[in-house]
């Protein structure tokens, strides 16, 4: 079965390498997703006098956050050999 664009053409990368560009992906993504969290519950706390603000910011980090732990939990949990969907996209797209 073919898993990237790459493959059809025989220019395979290794799996090293391609691992190493989608941990690199996913450190990225939860970085961004806890930096998120933290401004929209800042501004939760900086904007407390505005119930209706607060309580959408709120709500917007605890999305955030709870997208960052579900990376972390779905990373750690996977079965060594099968890559999570996400990677599977990114290597038939080549990226």
């Amino acid at each position: 079965m073919i898993d990237s664009l790459s493959d059809c053409y025989g220019e395979s990368e290794s799996d090293d390498e391609r691992g190493e560009l989608v941990s690199s992906f996913w450190y990225l993504i939860t970085g961004l997703s806890f930096l998120v969290a933290i401004v929209n519950f800042s501004i939760a706390v900086l904007r407390r006098t505005e119930p209706m603000v607060a309580l959408a910011r709120g709500l917007a980090g605890a999305v955030s956050l709870v997208a960052g732990i579900g990376i972390i939990v779905g990373n750690k949990g996977r079965v060594r050999g099968r890559r999570p969907i996400g990677a599977k996209i990114m290597s038939f797209w080549g990226i």
